[in-house]
């Protein structure tokens, strides 16, 4: 069994993205194995892969030949691997793949660290995978829509009113999204109200951190108090999180700025304007 297939996707591109949103290197085919979130390479300035899996497979198998050639160079013996640029799919039954001795192997990092990473970069490739991969757990489809109802249902779970939500995917590239700041911030306090939740959280990027918020609200009060999801798309730009008053409350929020014609600074300026004025209270 080829590796793309444990997602069940006939397309590995939602049919609800825009063209734009993979040429300009948003997301790329949702494969269960990628490297560096659809890249070959570290950075998210990087560009993304027509086939995530693939180049992950040709990667391994340049490590492995690596470590074969270190391993004759120290007179120890071992394997040639041929490195393969069109790697093939296997046909071999999961059951025999996985009692098969192991060659060599990667570790994942845990999910709280993935959910991390996620929030903190905005990888929407991350939050697809992820989507897809709880879809499964839950026993739901592992595709774009199972992974959509997932969402949904755990948002109701949190006590969120669905009315009027229409969830498309998982990274909220699609321009068919339709979720209210109110649902937004229902979610942030159902969140906060489920302590096996707690890192979501505070997983929320931060001012002056390496992340989405890094060079935003420069100064105080909301410099230290503001811990937010950002949301950036030609049309639309928002933030949704949390943020401590200057009298100690923690408040929810979210500001949702529709139709904004490219005009994404302004709506950002507007947008942290709003927020710092909020955590001077």
């Amino acid at each position: 069994m080829c590796i793309r297939d444990r997602f069940e996707d006939e397309a590995p591109l939602n049919p609800a993205w825009s063209t734009g949103m993979v040429e300009s290197g948003n997301i790329a085919p949702v494969q269960p194995l990628a490297t560096y979130g659809g890249r070959a390479t570290p950075g998210t300035g990087q560009d993304r892969l027509a086939d995530p899996a693939a180049s992950a497979a040709r990667t391994f198998q340049a490590e492995l030949a690596a470590l074969a050639e270190d391993a004759a160079e120290a007179g120890e013996g071992g394997v040639e691997v041929a490195v393969r640029e069109e790697v093939p799919a296997t046909q071999a039954p999961r059951e025999e793949v996985r009692a098969a001795a192991s060659v060599a192997e990667v570790t994942s990092a845990p999910v709280r660290a993935q959910v991390e990473h996620m929030l903190m970069h905005s990888e929407n490739q991350v939050a697809e995978a992820l989507a897809h991969t709880a879809a499964a757990a839950a026993g739901l489809p592992a595709t774009h829509d199972g992974a959509a109802a997932l969402l949904e249902r755990r948002v109701a779970a949190l006590g969120v009113d669905t009315a009027g939500m229409d969830v498309v995917d998982a990274s909220g590239l699609a321009a068919a999204n339709r979720v209210s700041p109110e649902q937004l911030v229902d979610v942030v306090t159902g969140l906060s109200a489920e302590p096996a939740q707690d890192g979501v959280l505070d997983a929320l990027p931060r001012p002056g951190e390496d992340s989405t918020l890094g060079e935003r609200f420069p100064s105080p009060p909301a410099r230290g108090a503001v811990a937010a999801k950002t949301g950036t798309l030609d049309q639309t730009v928002s933030l949704t999180g949390t943020v401590t008053t200057t009298s100690g409350r923690v408040l929810a929020f979210s500001v949702v700025c529709s139709e904004v014609d490219w005009q994404i600074e302004p709506a950002r300026a507007a947008i942290d304007e709003a927020v710092a004025a909020v955590a001077a209270l």
